[in-house]
């Protein structure tokens, strides 16, 4: 059990890298402010759940299992959002590069493979900590994946989006 659970575990990391360094290459590709920033971001948010990732995997590799501190795993709020001081990082720009609608939609797709893969881990893990290694990963990615809705809604029509969402908070619609 404890070589398949390492096995998983690398995976889970691996995956995690893949989604990682196309946030670095995304942050480098695009054009518009906004889709640099929010790229930036999520590349320090998943190195930094990278980080938790490791942790788990060195403590199972040294023999400790799932003896590690479970509060790593609980879930943890966006250290920046990429909407803040908008108007001063797009310096007025509306116009949006059909290659950066690409990028989110790309990143998009990348952030609910991760989260597939790590539903059906969740789903398949026995021990408690596992269980909640693989949730709070998942919380964490669709953290992610939502903010690239947002960024994507908002740059493919800007005038509407604001609306829409105030709208969303203050009616429930």
């Amino acid at each position: 059990m404890e070589g398949n659970t390492l096995d998983i575990l690398r995976e889970t990391i691996d995956k995690g890298e893949k989604v990682r360094d196309f946030y670095i290459q995304a942050h480098e590709r695009a054009i518009h402010p906004l889709c640099q920033r929010v790229f930036s971001i999520l590349a320090e948010e998943k190195q930094r759940q990278l980080s938790r990732a490791h942790q788990v995997y060195d403590s199972f590799k040294g023999g400790y299992g799932w003896r590690i501190d479970r509060f790593l795993w609980e879930p943890e709020q966006c250290k920046k959002n990429p909407f803040e001081k908008l108007s001063e990082i797009s310096g007025g720009t509306r116009h949006i590069c059909p290659d950066d609608l690409k990028l989110l939609d790309l990143a998009m797709k990348l952030e609910r493979e991760y989260f597939i893969f790590l539903d059906e881990k969740e789903k398949e893990a026995i021990q408690p900590l596992a269980k909640r290694c693989y949730i709070g990963l998942s919380y964490a990615t669709r953290r992610y994946y939502l903010m690239l809705s947002d960024v994507r809604d908002y740059l493919a029509n800007p005038e509407d989006w604001l609306p829409l969402e105030e709208r969303v908070f203050v009616d429930g619609a």
